[in-house]
């Protein structure tokens, strides 16, 4: 007998009590007090900070975790370094950070590449984007409040 397909929203019990989800949400919040200057002028317009914080994350994600990861994983489904990194989360992550770097027109968007790994690492744990969505929503929310975003 075969159970009914998980629903994206089934993750969140385990995301409540995922340390490692945890850490890498404290990780943005390093970044973030690391990066601000002390001044609290916003730097963006609300809905510039919702475009970035939920459409973007949830277009990017469905297209590289979802899409490129998802076949790749099938093409290389072992992981390397204690388990953790996949093939797949690499060649990915290193596409997403190229895409970025062109996008950005300089070296400064290849900076993805390790929150990119973070994003994969969670959807190759949880076999679904939910939880890469969710972590590049609460990353780009942060990074694009700091003024200078």
């Amino acid at each position: 007998m075969t159970s009914a397909p998980r629903q994206p929203l089934d993750v969140w019990p385990c995301l409540a009590r995922d340390r490692e989800f945890w850490l890498a949400l404290l990780a943005g919040v390093v970044f973030w007090a690391w990066r601000w200057d002390g001044t609290l002028e916003l730097s963006i317009t609300w809905p510039r900070l919702l475009w970035l914080a939920l459409l973007v994350p949830v277009v990017e994600e469905l297209a590289f975790r979802g899409g490129v990861q998802g076949l790749l994983a099938d093409r290389f489904p072992r992981c390397w370094w204690g388990q953790r990194l996949s093939l797949a989360n690499l060649l990915t992550s290193l596409l997403f950070a190229v895409a970025h770097a062109s996008i950005a027109a300089h070296r400064n968007g290849l900076l993805v590449l390790a929150p990119s790994l973070a994003f994969g690492y969670f959807r190759d744990k949880y076999q679904r984007v939910t939880p890469a969505i969710l972590l590049h929503g609460f990353y780009n929310a942060g990074f694009f409040l700091i003024p200078g975003g």
